[in-house]
């Protein structure tokens, strides 16, 4: 019993700073002036493999052109970190990332909606609090660019 309080107060702590989380202002930048910036459906199960993204197989990419394109998905995650009322799952399933480079400078991000967070490597590895929201919209683009996401069952 005495750890489910801990646990409930521990939560409701993060759940009160998480209105706060704001990307670095360096990390903005690479994501918002991006020379390229890859989205790419993840497999949800972590693997060695020397060609994995932050342990986690590739199972598609799409290079993304397009500056629209590119503020909507950043514009709807960093929604969706305003948004999280702090709640987070007890697991680490990314099924999403995002790769951006702007002037040799590189940003990573491991994605996972359904654990609602995400771990951003690069000048700081720090986890993010997220909402489920912006999954849709990364589907969606990964779809139209023939990198559908696969959804292998845990």
């Amino acid at each position: 019993m005495r750890a489910h309080a801990i646990l409930a107060i521990a939560l409701l702590l993060g759940a009160s700073s998480c209105s706060n989380q704001k990307l670095p202002p360096g990390t903005v930048a690479v994501l918002e002036q991006a020379d390229q910036f890859e989205l790419l459906a993840l497999s949800p199960t972590s693997t060695k493999s020397d060609q994995s993204f932050h342990g986690y197989a590739v199972l598609g990419a799409a290079k993304i052109s397009q500056t629209d394109t590119r503020r909507r998905l950043v514009s709807a995650l960093r929604q969706s970190m305003r948004e999280s009322d702090g709640t987070l799952a007890a697991c680490f399933h990314p099924r999403h990332g995002i790769r951006a480079t702007r002037n040799g400078k590189q940003v990573d991000l491991v994605i996972c909606f359904e654990c609602l967070s995400f771990k951003l490597y690069g000048d700081s590895e720090e986890t993010f609090l997220i909402t489920s929201k912006p999954e849709t919209l990364f589907d969606e683009v990964l779809k139209n660019s023939g990198a559908s996401p696969v959804r292998p069952s845990l």
